[in-house]
């Protein structure tokens, strides 16, 4: 019983594992930078910013001129609003973008963006 007990503990362990280390993979982390374009718009909920250069393209997006994100991806509001406060304070950011998937307009997809100050 025991032995059942500590094999079954194990699986989950590897499964967890397993888990973990897909999802960091699945992302690849740019700067600190700073943030040079900051667009939105263009008839829908969406931002894309950008900070001078070619925009790191892990998951190769039709677009690579600047990163983005639409209203309907996760964490919308507060990234949002990380990237405003960023850019209003002039505070450089680490942007992280999807390994495996481009947003709507076919630009790198943000997934996380954090404040460096």
């Amino acid at each position: 019983m025991k032995s059942r007990f500590m094999i079954a503990s194990l699986g989950v362990c590897l499964a967890a594992s397993s888990l973990f280390s897909a999802t960091a993979a699945a992302q690849t982390q740019v700067g600190p930078t700073t943030i040079r374009v900051f667009n939105s718009g263009w008839a829908s909920d969406q931002f894309s910013i950008g900070n001078g250069s070619t925009a790191t393209n892990p998951a190769n997006c039709p677009s690579s001129d600047l990163y983005e994100l639409g209203s309907t991806n996760g964490g919308y509001k507060t990234i949002l609003a990380t990237t405003l406060t960023a850019v209003s304070s002039g505070q450089n950011v680490s942007i992280v973008v999807s390994n495996t998937t481009c947003g709507s307009s076919g630009r790198p997809l943000i997934i996380g963006l954090a404040i460096n100050p």
